[in-house]
C-alpha cells in the first residue's frame, strides 16, 4: 500500500473530525470567519505558517528546503444558502449548508498538509496550499490570484479536487478529469430600456424584439462546434397598469462559453444587437455586461503527468481521463488559476446510487461518503510529492 494512503487511513478520525467541524460552521461567499480561523489553527498546530492573503483566503507553503518546482493544491470551503435537512448529528443550523462538498475539500487538504509536513525534508520544491472562499459566488479564486496567490514562490502547476455525489460516475474512490475545456465562463447581462417622456413607444414590445434577436445569436453567428449559450432569465416591468405604458423595462441574461475568443466576439455582438434594435425602436438602452470567471481549460500534459500518482492511491483503472463529452456547463472559478498556470481539476467520487448515495449535490438532504476523505488527502499529498520529483 502507498505510504501516504496508509498514513491517511490511520488519520481518518482526525480528517473526519475536521470535516464535521467545518460542516457545522457553514458560511457563504467570502465571509467565512469561523472556517478560516479553524483551518489556520490546524495548520499552525502542524508547524506551518498560514497567511490570510484576502478575506477568508488562506495560503500556506510546505517544503522549499530543496530546489524544485512549486505545485499548488486547491480546496474551496464555502457553503450554500440552503437550510440543511440531512438529520445528521453534525448538521449545520445557521441556514447554510455544505451541500456541494466544500467541507470535504479543506478536510482532505488539511490531511494532505499533515502528510506532507511529516515528510517535508524529502520534498523536491514547494507545495502551496490554497484554502479558498467564494467558489459558489465565483469570486474567491480571482480575489486570491489578485492578492498574489501565484507568486512568492511562483506557481508552476495547480491541482484542484472536487467530490462528486449521486451519479453513476461517482462511485467512491473513482477519479476522473477532463483535459481541455471542462467548465464554462459565466457572464451576466442587464439591459434597461427607457423612453422619452412624451414617447408612446411600447418598451415591452421593444424588449421582446431584443430578446428574440439575442436568442438567434448562437445559431446565426457562433460556429456549430463551439459550446455557447445565452439564457434570458429575468424580465421586470415597472408598470402594474396593463392599460398603460411602462416607463422602464429591464431584462437579464447569462452567457456561458467554453472559448475565450468566442466569448469576446459574442459580447461585442450582444452590445451591437441591443444598440441597433434600440435605435430601431426609438428607445434608450442602458447595457451593463459583467465578465465573471473565464472558461475552465485544463492541461492534458499535467493530467498525463499526475495520473500515475493518483493511480498509486486509487488503483489502476480508477483514475481516468474522460472525453470532452463529460465537460460541465457550470462555471468553476478555479479557471482563474488555470488561465495562468497549467492545471488539472479532479473529480473524486464520494458515492453513487449503487452504493446508496442517490442524492446529488446542492440538495438539502445530500450526504457524502466520508470513507473517501483519507483517499482524497493521500491523492493531494502523493501528487504534490511525486510531480516535482518527476520535473527535476
Amino acid at each position: 500500500m502507498n505510504e501516504f494512503l496508509s498514513r491517511a487511513l490511520g488519520m481518518k478520525e482526525e480528517i473526519v473530525r475536521n470535516r464535521r467541524t467545518i460542516h457545522q460552521f457553514g458560511g457563504v461567499g467570502l465571509d467565512l470567519p469561523e472556517t478560516t480561523a479553524y483551518v489556520m489553527e490546524r495548520l499552525r498546530e502542524m508547524g506551518l505558517e498560514p497567511v490570510e492573503i484576502c478575506q477568508s483566503g488562506v495560503v500556506c507553503c510546505v517544503g522549499g528546503k530543496r530546489p524544485g518546482k512549486t505545485i499548488l493544491l486547491r480546496a474551496d470551503m464555502d457553503a450554500l444558502p440552503i437550510e440543511e435537512k440531512t438529520g445528521l448529528p453534525f448538521a449545520c443550523t445557521n441556514g447554510t449548508m455544505h451541500a456541494c462538498g466544500h467541507d470535504m475539500h479543506p478536510a482532505m487538504l488539511l490531511g494532505a498538509a499533515r502528510l506532507l509536513k511529516e515528510r517535508e525534508e524529502e520534498l523536491q520544491g514547494t507545495v502551496k496550499l490554497m484554502f479558498q472562499p467564494g467558489e459558489e459566488v465565483l469570486e474567491g479564486a480571482k480575489a486570491m490570484v489578485n492578492a498574489g496567490l501565484l507568486e512568492n514562490p511562483k506557481v508552476d502547476a495547480a491541482v484542484a479536487m472536487h467530490v462528486g455525489i449521486g451519479r453513476k460516475d461517482c462511485r467512491s474512490g473513482y477519479v476522473t478529469y477532463v483535459s481541455g475545456p471542462s467548465g464554462s465562463s459565466a457572464d451576466e447581462l442587464w439591459v434597461t430600456l427607457t423612453r422619452d417622456k412624451d414617447s408612446e413607444v411600447n418598451l415591452v414590445d421593444a424588449a421582446c424584439h431584443m430578446i428574440l434577436g439575442l436568442k438567434d445569436l448562437p445559431s446565426l453567428e457562433i460556429r456549430i462546434n463551439e459550446t455557447f449559450g445565452l439564457m434570458i432569465n429575468a424580465f421586470v416591468c415597472d408598470n402594474d397598469d396593463p392599460a398603460g405604458l411602462a416607463d422602464s423595462v429591464t431584462f437579464k441574461g447569462v452567457m456561458i462559453c467554453m472559448n475565450d475568443p468566442v466569448r469576446n466576439q459574442a459580447r461585442d455582438r450582444i452590445v451591437t444587437i441591443v444598440e441597433e434594435l434600440a435605435k430601431a425602436h426609438r428607445v434608450q438602452a442602458n447595457i451593463h455586461y459583467e465578465r465573471s470567471v473565464a472558461p475552465l481549460v485544463t492541461s492534458k500534459e499535467l493530467g498525463d503527468q499526475i495520473n500515475p500518482a493518483i493511480a498509486e492511491i486509487v488503483g489502476d483503472g480508477n483514475a481516468e481521463e474522460q472525453p470532452l463529452g463529460f465537460l460541465s456547463f457550470g462555471a468553476e472559478d478555479f479557471a482563474e488559476v488555470a488561465k495562468h498556470v497549467k492545471a488539472v481539476y479532479l473529480n473524486l467520487g464520494a458515492g453513487c446510487p449503487e452504493e446508496g448515495y442517490a442524492v446529488e449535490g446542492h440538495k438539502d438532504n445530500v450526504i457524502f461518503n466520508e470513507d473517501v476523505l483519507p483517499v482524497g488527502a493521500a491523492i493531494y499529498a502523493n501528487v504534490a510529492y511525486r510531480w516535482p520529483q518527476d520535473q527535476a
